[in-house]
């Protein structure tokens, strides 16, 4: 997975405030104090790297909206062949059309996914109610108990739609292959003439070499 979001390991993230407090034993204020800071700073950073993958699907999804476009101005042209040239092998082309169709789709398919609306998690407002009757340490170790479940959740959300926009990578990098392939196949068949069967299509690729 590229670096921007990478997989994050949520196996050691407590599931509830109360199993949370249950592991935090110092009474250090110390360390409580440098505690909290370092679960804030976390809580942000995947904050950030939320935006970063809600951005880069929302980017891709702009690309493969271009690529869809250029894919059915690609089909224009191949129904040309299909009415100018019926003796022409376009079984070639018509697979590999439809091979790009489908790569576009699931990238589609695949970026609305991950844009999908996910339940993110913050700390609760009414837990500072519970913290008019803490001593100071113990208010801080239920913030950082409360943020730490929080930052869990939203962890896994971030995660799942990282791994969707992944796919909808992949699948976009297949389609743009197949398109190159196609768009250069396509520019040999027409810079010679036409041809009855696929072999003599391939056969002047031999005077490039």
């Amino acid at each position: 997975m590229p670096e921007e979001y990478p997989p994050t390991e949520t196996a050691e993230l407590p599931s509830n405030t109360e199993e949370a407090l249950k592991r935090l034993t110092s009474t250090n204020e110390a360390i409580i104090d440098g505690s909290l800071s370092y679960i804030k700073e976390l809580f942000t950073r995947e904050g950030k790297r939320r935006n970063i993958v809600e951005g880069k699907a929302n980017t891709l999804l702009g690309f493969s909206s271009l690529a869809s476009a250029l894919v059915v101005g690609l089909g224009t042209l191949l129904l040309r062949f299909y009415t100018e040239f019926q003796q022409y092998p376009l079984i070639v082309f018509t697979i590999l059309y439809f091979a790009i169709l489908i790569t576009l789709v699931r990238t589609i398919l695949h970026a609305h996914k991950a844009l999908q609306l996910r339940e993110y998690s913050d700390a609760h407002p009414v837990d500072v109610y519970d913290f008019q009757s803490d001593k100071t340490i113990e208010m801080k170790k239920k913030w950082i108990a409360s943020l730490m479940v929080a930052y869990g959740r939203n962890i896994r959300a971030t995660n799942e739609m990282a791994t969707k926009l992944l796919s909808a990578q992949q699948w976009f990098g297949y389609g743009i292959m197949l398109l190159l392939v196609f768009a250069g196949l396509l520019a040999i068949c027409l810079h010679w003439p036409i041809p009855a069967n696929i072999e003599d299509c391939i056969l002047p690729l031999n005077s490039l070499t």
